[in-house]
Order: C-alpha cells, then structure tokens, then sequence
C-alpha cells in the first residue's frame, strides 16, 4: 500500500454490516474484478477503459455481503439494491 495508507482491520467484519458500508465497498472492488476480467476475456491484453465500464454498467450478481449488486446508467450502485437505515434519535 502507498506511505500514509491505513484501512481499518474492521472495514469487512460481518459485524460490521448491520450499521457501515464495509459491505459495499467489499462489493465495488469485486464488481471492478469482475468487470475487468470480462472486458479482457472479449478483448484480450489490450481492453480499454470504456470496454471496463460497458462490463461493469451491465453486470448483475448477487452478493454474500450485501444482495444484490447492479449499477445504473451513472455507474452508481442502483437504488433498489441500497441499503437504507432510518433512526429515530430520542434524548
């Protein structure tokens, strides 16, 4: 890792999920694989970027960490497979 880089133990611990977004980023970095590894396999060593993103922006999977695991049109994750916490916070 690059001087100064520190990632918490804790980011991927099941744990963790309930309440942090471990399980997310767990997810980009294997939907990034997947994308790339795809993006090779169609067009051998010399795969662009925009071949990657194509791969990524069509790729559905399910995921043990988090469900469902699909991007939208901006290459955000899509909105029906968030995961959304609502608290209510009483003094």
């Amino acid at each position: 890792m690059p001087k100064g880089f520190n990632v918490s133990a804790e980011l991927f611990t099941p744990e963790k999920y309930d309440y942090d977004v471990g399980c997310f980023v767990y997810d980009a970095v294997i939907a990034h694989g997947i994308a790339a590894c795809q993006a090779y396999a169609d067009s051998g060593y010399a795969a662009t970027g925009a071949e990657r993103k194509e791969k990524l922006f069509n790729m559905s999977f399910t995921s043990e960490a988090s469900g469902t695991v699909k991007f939208d049109a901006s290459g955000s994750r899509a909105k029906e497979t968030g995961y959304y916490v609502l608290s209510n916070v009483k003094e």
